[in-house]
């Protein structure tokens, strides 16, 4: 059975669990940044897959995305998502 998010199950959650990955994940994404040369940010390995900096957007926008849910308690679709279609359908 789920329980409530209440705040100190929430700071137990991010200061005993979670901040240790959030630091990690971090390092990580700045690497992957910090990898990509300039003049190849536009490289994709095909015409279906993102580009090295849409990769990149794509990542460190999800690490945003995930503290946001975690710090609101809460999964919300964008508008921005609805209705979008998916790019590898044909």
């Amino acid at each position: 059975m789920s329980r409530p998010l209440t705040p100190e199950l929430a700071e137990f959650w991010l200061q005993d669990l979670l901040l240790g990955t959030l630091k990690n994940e971090h390092r990580t994404t700045k690497k992957i940044l910090e990898a990509v040369p300039p003049d190849k940010a536009d490289y994709r390995p095909d015409s279906v897959s993102k580009s090295a900096m849409e990769l990149i957007r794509h990542i460190a926008a999800s690490d945003v995305r995930f503290l946001d849910t975690t710090i609101n308690a809460e999964f919300s679709t964008p508008a921005s998502f609805q209705n979008r279609p998916r790019r590898w359908q044909k």
